[in-house]
Order: structure tokens, then sequence, then C-alpha cells
């Protein structure tokens, strides 16, 4: 009998950093290190399986390989520094003020150019190597705000398949993580303290891997299509409102806000939506108390957009030490 060293999955890194536009699907080595509690690559290469008939009772002959991507599972704990790298790349428009820490990172949805948010090299690396994804854009961000719990992040991403290089050396943020009973969330520009749990779920449709015919096996190019943003919110029925502003149909706004600190040290994750309704509402009672459980929208508007004009869902404030040009 034999044994051996088994990998640990604590040992697990995540590195990130941004690209040059356009992508070339050359990795860049990390920039920045995020903490983690899932990362999960998976290589996608496609097998070309020649089931031509050749005088046999037999189904597949040979293989060839075909075109080849990778899509990647990611979240943990959100930080109100490394938080930012998927906020930029799911919505693309940033601009950074400020001379000195704290700096003000203010994200709406991209809509300028080809409408494509920057691209990023993934790098994974674990006991048992070191990969690097390349050109890998977000297509999926989903925040969970749970008052008992830590404010929380899963997304997904989409690049080139991974390809073996150095292991980093990594270097964290201090900053802690992020409680989720910190945040004040806000309806129609009234306090709504009665608000237990909130998701928001981003999601860019229609996201994939072009492939032409350019004698290469990875793709031409990782395009993600258009945004949506989708808000769950779980109340404590204090009264109705959640249900009349439901039958009425009415659209307002909807802000979701942490903010800590003060000086160089202050630190600040707002999410703005000028325009939400709600797509459901239900009467829970499954408790010794009634809750309302909500689902809706945020709407595209001219608000919360940024540089690149047009409409956004939402406009993003992020405030921590990290100066501009760090997300795109």
């Amino acid at each position: 009998m034999s044994t051996g060293s088994t990998a640990s999955t604590y040992q697990t890194v995540l590195g990130i950093a941004k690209e040059p536009q356009p992508a070339t699907g050359a990795p860049v080595a990390a920039s920045a290190f995020i903490p983690v509690k899932k990362l999960e690559p998976e290589n996608k290469p496609v097998k070309l399986w020649d089931d031509s008939w050749k005088g046999s009772m037999v189904e597949v002959t040979g293989v060839q390989a075909g075109v080849q991507s990778a899509e990647l599972s990611l979240g943990g704990n959100v930080y109100a520094d490394t938080v930012g790298w998927f906020l930029a790349g799911m919505l693309g428009d940033v601009a950074t003020t400020g001379a000195s820490a704290p700096f003000t990172h203010t994200m709406a949805l991209l809509n300028s150019g080809n409408g494509q948010p920057t691209s990023y090299t993934l790098t994974d690396a674990d006991p048992l190597s070191t990969r690097q994804y390349a050109s890998c854009r977000f297509s999926e961000l989903t925040l969970k705000w749970d008052a008992a719990e830590l404010l929380t992040w899963e997304g997904k991403a989409i690049g080139w398949t991974g390809a073996t290089a150095s292991a980093p050396t990594s270097s964290f943020s201090t900053l802690p993580p992020v409680p989720a009973w910190a945040l004040t969330a806000t309806i129609g520009g009234v306090s709504a303290p009665n608000v237990k749990s909130v998701e928001l779920a981003f999601k860019r449709s229609n996201s994939e891997p072009i492939f032409t015919l350019q004698n290469a096996q990875n793709p031409y190019e990782v395009h993600v299509g258009p945004i949506s943003l989708e808000p769950k919110i779980q109340f404590i029925a204090k009264d109705e409102q959640p249900l009349i502003d439901f039958l009425a149909n009415t659209t307002q706004p909807l802000v979701l806000n942490y903010a800590t600190g003060a000086g160089a040290s202050a630190v600040q994750l707002q999410v703005t939506m000028t325009g939400w309704n709600y797509g459901e509402v239900k009467k829970d009672k499954g408790n010794s108390w009634i809750e309302f459980s909500a689902g809706g929208k945020a709407i595209g508007n001219v608000t919360d957009v940024g540089a690149s004009g047009g409409y956004s869902p939402c406009k993003v404030l992020l405030k921590n030490a990290l100066p501009a040009s760090t997300y795109v």
C-alpha cells in the first residue's frame, strides 16, 4: 500500500489582473489577490467525434480536438475593496475621484464603444498547479445580504482554457469582510429597517465565447450580452406596504448602503437603483411572525448612468483605499 500527500482546498489562491483592451488572450500576471470560498474552473474543450460509416458496426472511429474555452464559478465573502473587481467587470463604466485615500469609484453600465466591459486574467493557484485563465469576462454576479451573516457574493466568468504558469506570491488586503447587519436599506426614499435579507442578481444574458476561422482553438472574443438586475427582498411584515406597492405597480428607488470608518480608512459600498419595481410579493407565515418575500427588477434609467450615457439599471458607489485605474 502506498500513501501520498493530499492537496488542500484551503491553500487555494485567486489572483486577478485587468488586461489591455482589446484582449489578445495573453495572460497577465496577477496584480491583486481575492479571498474566496469557492473557485471551480472548468475547462471546456470540444471533442469532434468521427462517426463516419466505415463498413463496421461501430459508432466512433476517431476524434479531433475542437474549439476550447473555460468557465469559472467563484464566490466568497465581500470585502469593500476586492468586490470592486467583480462589480466593475459586470458593469464596465468606472469613474474614480480623490487625490488620496479614500478614493471613490462610481460604477454604472458601459454603453459606449462595443459595450464590452474590461476583460481579466484569473489565476487559480493551488497545491496541484497554477493555471491562468485569460480574456475572462463576468457573466453573473450575485450579492447576498442576510442580517445574521457576512455579506457574500457568487459569480461566473467565461474565458480561455487555463494555461499553466509559475505560482504567484500572494498578498491579501487587510480589510475585514462586510457584516450584513451593517447594511441600511431605503425604499422610495424611506428607511426600511424591517428588511431581513436582500439578494441582488446581476446577469449578462447571451454571454458566450465566439469562435471563428482563425487557425486557433481559443475564442475570437468572449462576448457578454445585455445586463439585468433582479433584487429579492425578505421583509419582516410590520405592515402591507410591499403588497400595496406591488398591486399599485409602483416604481421607486431602492438603495442599499454600507459605510464605515473615517478619513483615509473610510469604506463604503452603496448600490442605488433609481427605478425598481416589484415583480412578485408573497406573504409568508412559516414563522411565528409574518414576512413578505418579494422579487422584482431594476429598470434601466438615465439617472444611474456614468460617462458612457445611455441607460443603466443601477449606480454603485465604492469607497476604499485603491486608486484610479485599479479595476478598469
